[in-house]
């Protein structure tokens, strides 16, 4: 069967004078639109009558839909039974803890529901909210794709440990995507979190972000523990800034996604935390050892990794032997020229190596003498070098 056609709508008056039942793939956007809760009503009312529709999305970010209003959303999709792909885009509208368990309630009645998206960014949903999303979670039993946009939003360690819990009880789940940056949610709920994931049996795609979450060093190797069990993941991007983690954090980061024995694709971006030169040639070191690693992106900006950091990383990177794509950004980083050199030297002799982009914004080198070093990489087809 054809992709089908979707029908896009930027009215509330267009969409609800449409006709309703003859949408299967439907785009309403409304984004900063004066939504509040009496013109919910309104669309809610509207969509309660696209029995048909198989894919949805609504984009109703920063307007004042309230609890209310989420309340009126919820009880309107569980009338769309044939859903089978949902984004809603909340962020910015006054939502707390109690309706997004209403919302996600109602949508358990979406039995077909296998791709969600879900996007609360700055509300105040809190530890209730994140625990009661959860529990409506839980019982999508088709769910195969997730993701969920829940940063600044006040969630501490319980809420992150019973959303952790209850995604872990979705045993289709295949692909997951959380955003949980700017909360509370420290070391141990950083631990519990990662934890209760190691119970996905069938996930083989992982983002995770938790960025600006008071983690710390020990926190990051805690939560390194709990990674290393990820047996069945090949794309993961995991983002830590912000975190006050040192050189021993990065380390057992390293040593723990090395034992991600299937890991073909991996991110890490540990920007603005407290990582020297042998943190970060202790993470490279450990992360060459993944044996099916091909494709890595690596943020460190904003460290203090300096000239040595910079020639050790090379010197470990060169040893990756089937690393096809690189993409390593050391902005504000104090690398002067001999870092820059050493370390574009030692990129030349990755001998996969066929796309390559560096980013060196805010350091003290000329570019030029980089470039003629990296390209003598022998199979490199595309080069970006970035510094400012």
């Amino acid at each position: 069967m054809g992709l089908q056609q979707k029908k896009q709508f930027l009215n509330l008056e267009d969409f609800v004078n449409s006709q309703l039942s003859s949408h299967t793939n439907l785009e309403v956007n409304l984004i900063i639109n004066q939504i509040d809760e009496q013109n919910v009503q309104v669309l809610a009312s509207a969509l309660a009558k696209c029995v048909n529709l198989s894919i949805l999305t609504l984009e109703l970010g920063q307007n004042q839909i309230g609890d209310q209003g989420l309340k009126y959303l919820g009880s309107a999709l569980s009338k769309c039974s044939n859903l089978s792909i949902l984004t809603l885009q909340l962020y910015r509208n006054l939502i707390g803890g109690q309706s997004v368990l209403d919302l996600g309630s109602a949508l358990i009645q979406c039995t077909s529901l296998s791709a969600f998206t879900l996007n609360l960014w700055q509300n105040s949903i809190c530890d209730q909210g994140a625990s009661n999303l959860g529990s409506a979670l839980q019982k999508y039993e088709n769910l195969s794709t997730l993701i969920l946009n829940l940063g600044s939003n006040s969630i501490g360690q319980q809420g992150a440990f019973n959303l952790g819990k209850a995604i872990a009880k979705c045993t289709n789940l295949k692909s997951l995507t959380l955003w949980l940056f700017s909360n509370q949610i420290g070391s141990q709920g950083a631990l519990e979190l990662g934890s209760s994931l190691t119970k996905c049996f069938n996930l083989s795609i992982l983002t995770l972000d938790l960025s600006n979450n008071q983690i710390g060093n020990q926190g990051a190797s805690d939560l390194g523990f709990a990674i290393s069990k990820y047996s069945n993941l090949t794309q993961f991007t995991l983002n830590l800034v912000q975190n006050s983690i040192g050189d021993q954090g990065a380390s057992d980061l390293g040593q723990a996604v090395q034992k991600i024995s299937n890991i073909s694709t991996f991110s890490l971006n540990l920007s603005n935390n407290s990582i020297d030169a042998k943190g970060a040639q202790d993470l490279g070191f450990a992360l060459s050892k993944c044996p099916r690693l091909s494709s890595l992106t690596l943020s460190l900006s904003q460290n203090q990794i300096g000239d040595l950091g910079a020639s050790n990383l090379g010197s470990v990177l060169s040893q990756y032997s089937n690393l096809s794509s690189l993409n390593l950004i050391l902005s504000s980083n104090q690398i002067g020229a001999l870092g820059a050199s050493e370390l574009g030297y030692a990129l030349s002799k990755c001998s996969s190596l066929s796309v390559l982009k560096l980013d060196f914004w805010d350091n003290h080198f000329l570019i030029k003498n980089l470039r003629i070093k990296v390209l003598k990489t022998k199979r490199l087809v595309k080069m970006q070098i970035e510094q400012d």
